[in-house]
């Protein structure tokens, strides 16, 4: 439950960076004379603008964006201080933002006017505190990679957020210079740097959502023993049907199959899948089968970047949903796989296997095949099997 309210801060998060790069961008547009290449952000919602709620309101989502993250951070981190100190750097940067939201600016800095006003110490205490809400953001957010290269360290997720931390203190400096310098386009320099600060929002709650992910569900078991399974060769028949599977099914690819296994040691087996399809197309897949344990396989091949595990127990094997490689002319896309497996009466091993690609259904194989041939299986398989 709690990873739940986690997840679902995370989604909030990651959706708060694009309202508020919507609201700067409409306010902008809805405000007569502004410059988005010469005027800060906040100007749009500086005393005397049309409409300064419109970045009030963005401002203050992109700060709660940053708190909400903070006790998923602190949730997935391992249990050290510096995953206490990511979290409140991540608050404390949050909290500047809206601090920022609310302490409006006198008028826009990114005029002569009002920069020569403000040097010489003639605007109000907000404008004041808003400017220094800048700097205070910046470094937090930098403290925040720094504690979570420190939580993790030593890893390589360490290393590359140590080296966000590097790259954030070169971008606040690189800014700085820009700001002395006369001409700059400063509207852009600070665009510039609150976009590289939403990524890195959104990579952290990238990780947030990577890390409490759900556990795997395997597929129902399949009453077979692995000698069975893996011990056989199958061959028989199916079709390709594309999404909706009501209109593709009539008309959907067939193809003709066979599965044969060759065990190469004790604990190594090459598996090799060959389709023959209606209009001739041959389409061969070899794979690799690893025992790991006696109640664990793992298959390997070009076409499966994660691998396959299957696990073994009283009631059979099961399948874990899997990532499959679909080439597409000289395109490759990832499909997310999951199987679903049932033996009929006969002996016939009926197998589905549906394809999503980034949530969205894109199709299903379905295959009926039949065991023709039994070879050996390797000693250790042999061994690892309770008898029936």
């Amino acid at each position: 439950m709690m990873d739940r309210g986690i997840r679902s801060l995370a989604y909030v998060a990651i959706a708060a960076q694009a309202a508020f790069v919507a609201s700067w961008i409409v306010a902008g547009a809805v405000t007569p004379g502004y410059s988005h290449a010469h005027s800060g952000v906040s100007a749009l919602a500086a005393h005397g603008m049309p409409h300064p709620w419109i970045v009030m309101a963005g401002l203050t989502l992109l700060g709660l964006s940053a708190v909400a993250l903070a006790p998923g951070i602190r949730r997935v981190l391992p249990s050290r201080p510096a995953g206490s100190v990511a979290a409140s750097m991540l608050a404390l940067a949050g909290i500047g933002f809206v601090v920022a939201a609310f302490a409006r600016l006198d008028c826009d800095l990114g005029q002569h006017a009002c920069e020569t006003r403000f040097n010489a110490g003639d605007l109000s205490w907000q404008t004041t505190v808003h400017v220094w809400m800048g700097p205070l953001v910046a470094l937090a957010l930098i403290g925040s990679a720094v504690a979570i290269g420190r939580a993790l360290w030593p890893s390589p997720t360490a290393a590359l957020a140590v080296g966000a931390a590097i790259d954030g203190v070169v971008i606040v400096v690189v800014a700085w210079v820009l700001y002395d310098a006369s001409g700059a386009p400063d509207g852009i320099v600070e665009r510039v740097q609150l976009v590289l600060a939403q990524v890195w929002l959104v990579i952290l709650a990238a990780g947030v959502l990577y890390e409490t992910r759900g556990k795997r569900r395997f597929a129902d078991p399949v009453p077979l023993r692995p000698r069975d399974f893996f011990g056989s060769s199958w061959a028989g028949e199916g079709q390709v049907q594309g999404w909706p599977y009501f209109v593709t099914r009539r008309f959907g690819p067939r193809f003709t199959f066979t599965r044969s296994t060759t065990w190469k040691s004790d604990d190594v087996g090459l598996v090799r899948d060959r389709a023959t399809f209606g209009s001739g197309r041959v389409e061969e897949r070899v794979r690799f089968a690893h025992i790991l344990s006696p109640s664990r396989i793992h298959v390997s091949s070009d076409d499966l970047p994660d691998g396959l595990d299957i696990t073994i127990d009283e009631a059979g094997y099961r399948t874990a949903p899997y990532r499959g490689l679909v080439p597409v002319g000289p395109l490759r896309f990832i499909l997310r796989c999951r199987d679903e497996t049932r033996l009929e009466a006969d002996g016939t091993l009926v197998y589905r296997v549906y394809a999503r690609w980034c949530g969205f259904p894109v199709g299903r194989l379905d295959m009926r095949g039949r065991p023709v041939e039994q070879s050996p299986m390797p000693a250790a398989e042999r061994g690892a099997e309770q008898p029936t």
